[in-house]
């Protein structure tokens, strides 16, 4: 029989812990036990995070999951799935919200990218704006879903850049399917944008592909 939260001592509690040791001290599986709130019968709300991981593949999968694909661990309803789902939201507005910084090189594109592209499901693409001491004035999104497949909207990213005082930019999409291995299209695509930044008189930065934590610059 698997042991329930009430059965442990009070102080052990994964809430009880978090008040007394702050969030650090505990575990994935407890962490998300306290989004969880209570277990099922036979199953503690931290077996009930441990099945859910499971399920959804990982915390890389909850991060991406829908509400509807989280009720499907039993014992977890839509009062516990939206919890789930807002945390998640949280972390990203999180990231977005950190201080804008001059950037540098293809590690700093990736910086202003990356809030915006991991832990999706769906391919995005985004056209990163900067002035002419690199910093980001506005991260833009050009196409999501089926449409970020088509081909590079050069006239869209050039407005998009000009039209917020953009000096330079740079380009990135992310791979929901965790490679970042550039296709043919993702290289001609930068090549592209490259001949039209240079007839511009704009400065091209990059081409970033983020799969998930992780990137590259074509």
């Amino acid at each position: 029989m698997q042991q329930r939260i009430t059965d442990l001592p009070h102080d052990q509690r994964p809430r009880e812990r978090l008040r007394r040791l702050g969030p650090d001290a505990l575990t994935d599986h407890e962490v998300l036990a306290v989004l969880i709130g209570s277990g099922r019968p036979g199953r503690s709300a931290i077996e009930v995070a441990r099945e859910l991981i499971m399920q959804v593949g990982g915390f890389a999968g909850l991060a991406v999951a829908s509400p509807e694909e989280i009720e499907r661990v039993p014992g977890i309803g839509p009062a516990a799935a939206a919890r789930i789902v807002a945390a998640t939201e949280l972390r990203r507005r999180t990231a977005l919200a950190r201080p804008v910084m001059t950037v540098s090189g293809a590690d700093g594109v990736a910086g202003a990218v990356l809030p915006h592209l991991q832990d999706r499901n769906r391919e995005r693409l985004v056209v990163a704006v900067f002035d002419r001491r690199l910093r980001v004035l506005d991260v833009v999104t050009l196409a999501e879903g089926t449409t970020a497949h088509a081909a590079v909207p050069v006239a869209q990213i050039l407005q998009a850049v000009l039209g917020r005082g953009g000096q330079a930019f740079a380009l990135a999409h992310n791979h929901p399917g965790g490679s970042l291995e550039p296709s043919a299209v993702d290289q001609a695509a930068t090549e592209q944008v490259r001949a039209a930044a240079r007839a511009c008189g704009l400065r091209f930065l990059d081409h970033v592909i983020v799969a998930g934590d992780r990137w590259r610059a074509i």
